[in-house]
């Protein structure tokens, strides 16, 4: 066993991006299958848990601990120790209006310590979006409708604008230090970290997560709100020629409207090999490198870093530095988009001059590189930029970078992270949807650039009231439009001409083609694109949930940030009476 966990760790140092995830579910399989592993479970409840429970988090409710620093040190004192062999899962309990936990809570912990962090461990992932409670399904788990939140607001007193009273925040929500790919944290939103600390002790980078050195793993993580004196205010990733390997691993995982000082608003990576997948960033601010920022500071040690399925938009740089990228050491972006950022979406660092190269992106205002190819520059039609909605629209036209990009650039989703058990299928977008599926037609479509393949909600084209489910009221309305259509025409759902990915095109008749496929839609809509007759602007907390139910699922972080945003846009022109604002 220790020779297989010795060559995995050596072969992660030297292997490329893609092989790495392969090598990953190597250590995957290693803990799992090959040596039977025992996966020991404990459980955190906040809303029902209690201090010394006396089932050591055995179940839900009193038998789970309320403070999840507590659970850690109960992985601690296991026996035997977590290992390959006796991995541990702590499962956190979330809500549809978010559980939050503090890092500052626990028997082991002094209130209101800024230092103080949710350390990670090797062979212990930690695990958001339970359900909890006392009924059956108790174990299900769902991180976008349970909403699991490890939060930096020690004293619970921050306010409504953008980091305020942030100065008590804990300076790393999350820290890993040394940890090898086994420490994983999985299902979380992560924020209010404030890294305000010591630059000597590297307590000013990484607000909402910092990877000290080592390998740790962030699956289905969304990074949103935290800030840094420094670099990555949302995560920072440092490595150093002293441990190796230094290569993280982010899959699936957001960044929403972080800040640094200097840069890195969403991401920040110093010598260290990091892969970014299926990661969407939109509203971080940071003087250069607004979205992400590497650079490499000493001789000998590089930083790499390598964007795959990627979405960059609407990142800002405040004094002209990049919006989307600041590259220095060795950048690879494949199957991404870097649209709408701030002044401009890449600068190259320098001294040492980086290495980078794009391919089969859509990048604002062109790039031009070395080896770089197969790059468009052209408006990726996204279904909502304003309200937080990044995936590839199909109307008026469809969105260029559906089937734009290269199958063979998609990894294997080695962290299996639909948990489907299958981790040599490509790894599912950011809603978990096949990445590579077949059109109307039964032929294989290329992958798309960006963090959502557009089939997670374009095939829902035959929801003509904008209600979110494809009924006997949406039939009723194709039967009415039975025949020659005129251009436009929302009832000729079709691709009997020719079509893009999920987008049908029109062939100027509503026939049986188009009535198989609503028959073929039938039924709840995974996500609404606007595609049928739109409604008017929003005036009450009811058009708000009308609209966003048109953007998001209602069980979805998104969801409820687009409310949350209407609402408070009501709020504003006083359309709302004082007590719903509140």
């Amino acid at each position: 066993m220790r020779n297989l966990l010795n060559n995995t760790f050596d072969s992660l140092r030297c292997a490329g991006p893609f092989a790495r995830m392969l090598i990953v579910a190597l250590l995957a399989l290693a803990m799992n299958e090959s040596t039977h592993a025992v996966t020991r479970i404990i459980r955190v409840d906040g809303t029902n848990g209690v201090d010394d429970p006396a089932g050591l988090g055995n179940g839900w409710g009193a038998n789970a601990y309320k403070d999840l620093q507590d659970a850690l040190d109960r992985a601690d004192n296991l026996i035997p120790p977590p290992s390959a062999t006796d991995p541990v899962e702590i499962w956190v309990r979330g809500s549809a209006s978010g559980i939050p936990y503090y890092p500052d809570l626990g028997d082991n912990y002094t209130p209101d310590d800024v230092t103080v962090s949710f350390v990670m461990r090797n062979f212990v992932e930690l695990r958001g979006g339970y359900k909890g409670g006392t009924d059956g399904d108790a174990d299900s788990r769902n991180p976008e409708q349970n909403i699991t939140v490890l939060s930096g607001d020690l004293l619970q007193n921050d306010g409504p604008a953008a980091f305020q009273d942030y100065e008590d925040n804990s300076y790393h929500v999350v820290f890993s230090e040394r940890n090898n790919a086994t420490a994983q944290v999985n299902g979380f939103v992560i924020s209010g970290g404030n890294a305000a600390g010591s630059g000597i002790s590297g307590d000013n980078n990484g607000g909402g997560m910092l990877i000290s050195e080592g390998s740790a793993v962030a699956i289905r993580c969304t990074f949103k709100a935290n800030r840094a004196d420094n670099h990555g205010g949302g995560l920072n990733s440092t490595g150093s020629s002293i441990f190796s390997p230094n290569q993280p691993t982010i899959v699936n995982c957001k960044f929403i409207g972080n800040k640094a000082v200097a840069s890195g608003g969403g991401y920040g990576n110093q010598r260290s090999d990091a892969d970014l997948i299926n990661c969407l960033f939109h509203g971080n601010e940071a003087p250069t490198g607004a979205a992400v920022y590497s650079r490499e500071f000493l001789i000998g040690v590089q930083s790499i870093v390598t964007l795959v399925n990627c979405t960059i938009a609407n990142n800002t740089a405040e004094t002209g530095g990049a919006g989307a990228v600041q590259a220095g050491g060795e950048v690879t972006i494949t199957n991404s988009i870097l649209w709408d950022n701030s002044p401009v979406e890449i600068i190259l660092s320098t001294n040492p001059a980086p290495t980078i190269l794009v391919t089969y992106s859509d990048v604002e205002g062109g790039i031009t590189c070395t080896g770089c190819t197969n790059n468009l520059n052209s408006n990726p039609s996204f279904v909502n930029a304003a309200a937080g909605n990044y995936r590839l629209g199909c109307t008026p036209t469809p969105s260029p970078c559906i089937d734009a990009g290269l199958d063979a650039n998609a990894l294997a989703d080695g962290l299996d992270v639909n948990e489907n058990n299958n981790t040599t299928e490509k790894t599912p977008d950011l809603d978990l949807a096949v990445r590579i599926v077949p059109d109307t037609a039964g032929d294989l479509m290329e992958v798309d650039m960006g963090a959502h393949e557009t089939s997670t909600y374009t095939l829902c084209v035959a929801d003509f009231n904008d209600d979110c489910t494809v009924n006997v009221l949406d039939l009723l309305d194709l039967i009415e439009a039975w025949g020659m259509c005129a251009a436009p025409c929302p009832y000729d759902i079709d691709d009997a001409v020719s079509g893009v990915g999920a987008c049908p095109t029109p062939n100027g008749v509503v026939n049986v083609l188009d009535l198989l496929l609503l028959i073929a839609n039938w039924g709840q809509c995974v996500e609404c694109g606007g595609q049928g007759v739109g409604q008017g602007a929003p005036a009450s907390v009811e058009d708000c949930e009308r609209d966003c139910e048109a953007q998001w699922p209602t069980t979805t972080q998104g969801f409820a940030d687009c409310l949350d945003r209407c609402i408070q846009s009501l709020c504003e022109q006083e359309l709302l009476p004082p007590e719903d604002c509140n």
